[in-house]
C-alpha cells in the first residue's frame, strides 16, 4: 500500500504510534512534502480563507504571490 502512494498508521491499543509513509520524491513540491510528512493536512476541497483581509505587499524585487503559486503548481 505504501508503494501505491498510501500511508498507514501503526496502533498500539487503539493508539496511533507510527505512521509509514512513501518516501517523496526529489521532484515533489513543497506543499506535497509537507503533506506526505504529516506536517500538513488537505481534504482535497479548495482551501477556505481566512477571512476578509487587507491584502499582504510583498516587499523588494521578484516573483509576486501568485507567480510563486503558478510555478509550485508545475
Amino acid at each position: 500500500m505504501v508503494q501505491g502512494g498510501q500511508s498507514i498508521v501503526v496502533t498500539s491499543h487503539d493508539k496511533p504510534v507510527a505512521r509509514l509513509s512513501p518516501v517523496p520524491s526529489e521532484s515533489a513540491s513543497g506543499i506535497e512534502r509537507m503533506l506526505d510528512a504529516g506536517i500538513a493536512r488537505w481534504d482535497g476541497k479548495k482551501p477556505r480563507g481566512a477571512g476578509r483581509r487587507r491584502p499582504v505587499k510583498l516587499r523588494g524585487p521578484g516573483k509576486t504571490m501568485a507567480e510563486m503559486v503558478l510555478a509550485d503548481r508545475g
